[in-house]
């Protein structure tokens, strides 16, 4: 889809998610970009959070491992062998 589809989706279901408790109460929304090509394109980012220490960019290349690590972390799971050592992008969270 087009940039402006993606665009009108967000602008329409954000702000529904952000009026959840689950959202309200600590939560977090990640938007990824998933639309690069090759194993080293770079997949652009957003944490949508009440809950992030310090706003703005954070210029660390992560990856989809660095999603994954963030999950098991907030949920306090241990990491899986293919997270060991990934930074995390939520790791300004509480």
């Amino acid at each position: 889809a087009s940039v402006a589809t993606a665009d009108a989706w967000l602008a329409n279901v954000l702000p529904r998610i952000m009026a959840l408790p689950g959202y309200q109460n600590g939560g977090a929304i990640v938007i990824l970009f998933d639309e690069a090509y090759g194993a080293e394109s770079s997949v652009p980012a957003i944490v949508v959070s009440e809950s992030v220490r310090g706003r703005g960019a954070d210029l660390t290349v992560f990856d989809h491992r660095s999603y994954l690590a963030a999950v098991q972390d907030l949920l306090g799971l241990p990491r899986l062998p293919v997270t060991q050592g990934v930074p995390s992008i939520g790791r300004g969270m509480p």
